[in-house]
């Protein structure tokens, strides 16, 4: 298992793991609410890829985009990405 895979961590583990104001900084920087974050990690609403993008990238990594929107090629994305930079 590589580093990253290690360090990925589900999104109500790293939510809940956040101070208040923490919480509140990460959701407005992914452009939701405290409240949708609990309604996607409770499973009551689902992720959508703008969203999953965000968390991917506010948490560093820690939370995978890949693991909330499971549908979404995600690899098929960043290998275009790779391409695209040759």
């Amino acid at each position: 298992m590589s580093n990253t895979e290690r360090r990925k961590i589900e999104l109500r583990d790293f939510f809940l793991a956040l101070s208040t104001d923490e919480r509140e900084v990460f959701a407005s920087k992914c452009g939701t609410t405290t409240g949708h974050i609990k309604h996607i990690y409770s499973g009551n609403r689902t992720c959508s890829e703008r969203i999953a993008i965000e968390m991917d990238k506010y948490s560093s990594g820690a939370v995978s985009c890949d693991k909330l929107c499971p549908d979404m090629d995600f690899n098929y994305l960043r290998k275009q990405e790779r391409l695209d930079n040759f």
